[in-house]
């Protein structure tokens, strides 16, 4: 299956399943949206006040149903992450999933419901920047790569700057399959739940912003003593961002990575930083190893 693709004037509904933000936020946001030619729409009470997320669970997840399920609305985009999405995937196992899929963008907090479309309604989706951040802090090469890739221009991503990091990577091969994954975090907080990711026989891919070295590598542990890292065919590292001790969490995921069994390889381009090229996930994929080392996904 293929991301879905959009034409001019397709409904566009913008969520905040996790944090909240401001109505000049989300005025912005749709701006932009109307700038590519669509039709932005999301509710005036979108914002509430709550403990830690941008309204309560009911309303949220009441929001993310009527936008999967209403037949006018084409694609799904997040505004922010944050928190607050793995709270209302239990909604949606209540409903049935519509027969065209429509398209979802975001990362971040949305790699949860990145994990539960692919598995459980068998929904392709795209790994790419939320609305709140998309103007002021990703590079217009990025958001032109995004843009082609929503309106059919492309139906293929090709990473070609795939660094390897442990021995299995600079094998001569290559691996078909499809993209899994997303914010570490999120993975990790997807363990032990019937929404867990399924890794097996799938390209890994992981990310992350913000987070101290020692947690990088306790969460990583704890992965790979859950078996996802062995379950999967290969596992590529986006960018992990840590602002205060960029080379020690640089240092942490190379060590960890050159001890897997599993091809290891990092990618600079996809993550939380202001290059953020859109990954399409539960797609067709092939990784390719040898001298041309690449990732080549279905859009």
């Amino acid at each position: 299956m293929k991301i879905p693709v959009l034409q001019k004037n397709y409904h566009v509904e913008i969520i905040a399943p996790g944090y909240g933000g401001t109505l000049e936020e989300i005025e912005k946001a749709a701006a932009y949206v109307a700038s590519l030619g669509l039709a932005p729409h999301f509710p005036q009470d979108i914002f509430s006040p709550d403990l830690f997320c941008s309204n309560s669970d009911e309303y949220r997840a009441a929001h993310l149903i009527d936008a999967l399920t209403n037949p006018e609305t084409k694609a799904i985009w997040a505004l922010r992450g944050g928190y607050g999405t793995t709270r209302i995937i239990e909604f949606l196992k209540k409903i049935k999933p519509p027969k065209i899929p429509k398209l979802v963008i975001g990362y971040s907090d949305i790699t949860a419901l990145h994990i539960f479309l692919n598995q459980e309604w068998g929904w392709p989706t795209l790994h790419a920047p939320v609305l709140a951040k998309i103007e002021e802090r990703i590079t217009s090469e990025s958001r032109a790569e995004l843009q082609k890739i929503i309106f059919g221009e492309k139906n293929e991503v090709v990473f070609a700057s795939l660094t390897p990091l442990n021995i299995a990577a600079n094998r001569i091969g290559e691996i078909e399959s499809s993209v899994t994954g997303g914010n570490m975090v999120l993975v990790q907080s997807s363990l032990g739940t019937d929404w867990q990711i399924e890794t097996k026989g799938k390209i890994l891919f992981l990310e992350e912003f913000g987070e101290k070295a020692y947690r990088v590598d306790r969460i990583m542990v704890q992965l790979a003593q859950a078996g996802i890292f062995a379950k999967a065919k290969a596992v590529i590292f986006g960018q992990f961002i840590e602002t205060e001790s960029q080379s020690i969490i640089d240092k942490t995921v190379t060590r960890f990575a050159r001890e897997l069994a599993i091809p290891a390889l990092s990618c600079d381009k996809i993550g939380h930083g202001e290059t953020n090229f859109p990954l399409p996930l539960g797609t067709k994929a092939r990784l390719s190893f040898g001298e041309n080392i690449s990732l080549a996904v279905t859009a």
